[in-house]
């Protein structure tokens, strides 16, 4: 019982959490402005013993303002000095996505992983598995 309650709890933050981000980066996109950035370093999870990095960026907005942020994501593939295209929020440019077709794969797997996580918790509340 509790563990089917738990699957149920589990997917379905996972689908609120796909929702929420993917709205925001629907208005980056739909309002944010596209420029040049680069791959400035990364940075490690602080105490945690896992194996990835986030890529910090920097770039510079259409009113010559630098903005070096670390991106909230972990994007392993990107390298150090590497050139990247980021579209970022023209009201809060710390704010921003870095373009990649990795950013609708994230979603799909992540709602996928979900949506089986949930099939699971239903499964198990009416004792098929």
């Amino acid at each position: 019982m509790y563990t089917s309650i738990i699957c149920i709890l589990i997917g379905v933050f996972l689908l609120i959490l796909v929702l929420a981000l993917r709205l925001r980066i629907k208005k980056i996109q739909n309002l944010g402005i596209e420029t040049e950035g680069i791959v400035f370093g990364s940075e490690e999870p602080g105490n945690l013993n896992l194996r990835f990095s986030f890529p910090t960026i920097r770039f510079i907005t259409t009113n010559e303002e630098w903005i070096t942020e670390t991106y909230n994501l972990s994007l392993p593939f990107l390298t150090k000095g590497q050139k990247v295209r980021v579209i970022y929020n023209p009201k809060n440019p710390k704010e921003f996505i870095i373009k990649t077709k990795l950013n609708n794969l994230t979603f799909y797997v992540l709602g996928l992983i979900g949506a089986v996580v949930i099939s699971f918790g239903i499964l198990f509340l009416f004792n098929i598995i």
